[in-house]
């Protein structure tokens, strides 16, 4: 992701979410983040389809945002999205990955338990503005000497 992806992934964020992030949050991402940093894009033709915002803080991988334009969901973007993630989480050292998502977003939990996620807690009223609970999930991450899962991380 770049500062000249900014105006098409602010589009995507507003149709996608009902609460979606500022411009400046995703600028302070491209900006401000440094090396604990991931902001990915996926482009098809040209067009940003999807994102990806996460940090590797010690030795946690934490997913913050993850989207993809509803014309081409289904097609294994955002599980490449996350497997990229991943992947560079544990390359990183970090021995855990975590989330959180809407309780009622039932396509990206069902995602998320492919890539080995579980729910762990919940986090009352997570997203203030819409009054909905956050999932919080889990999953280890497994170093690059270990054994790795079924989607090569």
């Amino acid at each position: 992701m770049t500062l000249d992806d900014l105006e098409q992934v602010v589009r995507l964020e507003r149709i996608c979410f009902p609460d979606p992030w500022s411009e400046y949050s995703f600028r302070h991402e491209l900006t401000d983040a440094g090396d604990a940093g991931f902001p990915r894009v996926i482009e098809l033709d040209g067009r940003v389809v999807g994102y990806l915002i996460g940090w590797y803080i010690l030795d946690e991988a934490h997913l913050a945002n993850l989207a993809l334009d509803p014309e081409v969901r289904g097609l294994g973007l955002a599980a490449s999205l996350l497997e990229e993630f991943l992947r560079e989480g544990a390359s990183r050292g970090c021995t855990l990955a975590l989330l959180e998502v809407r309780v009622t977003n039932h396509p990206a939990i069902r995602l998320y338990e492919r890539f080995g996620f579980r729910g762990v807690s919940v986090r009352k009223n997570y997203y203030a503005a819409l009054r909905e609970d956050a999932l919080v999930m889990m999953r280890p991450l497994a170093s690059e000497t270990e054994e790795t899962d079924g989607f090569g991380l």
